[in-house]
């Protein structure tokens, strides 16, 4: 009788959570252990840097934490757009400026600004 592998997986279901008024998604995969006969999850979510196995029961309560765990990893990063109009002759001297100093353009406005 050949042996299953260590795992086989059952099932997989995406959902989407809301922090700060933005939607990020993870997914739950329900994996089956033979040599424990137990049941283990694995739960991804990029956002969150998570993808790996949890015990099945464990899984609610990482989805309850997941908003902070979310907040924490996003706040520094940058989220809002800005735009603004200006001419050609402005912006080709606005990309020559911060190709000056080897920077992007939003970089190079950013610093001189704040």
């Amino acid at each position: 009788m050949k042996q299953k592998t260590r795992q086989e997986k059952k099932w997989e279901k995406k959902w989407e959570i809301l922090v700060n008024w933005y939607n990020y998604k993870y997914k739950i995969q329900d994996l089956w252990k033979n040599e424990d006969w137990y049941n283990i999850s694995k739960f991804i979510c990029k956002s969150a840097n998570i993808n790996q196995e949890f015990p099945t029961e464990d899984i609610a309560w990482l989805i309850e934490d997941l908003p902070n765990i979310i907040k924490k990893l996003t706040i520094n990063k940058k989220i809002k757009l800005i735009r603004f109009r200006c001419s050609n002759e402005q912006k080709t001297q606005l990309q020559k400026l911060a190709k000056k100093e080897n920077k992007t353009i939003s970089s190079f406005i950013l610093d001189k600004c704040l």
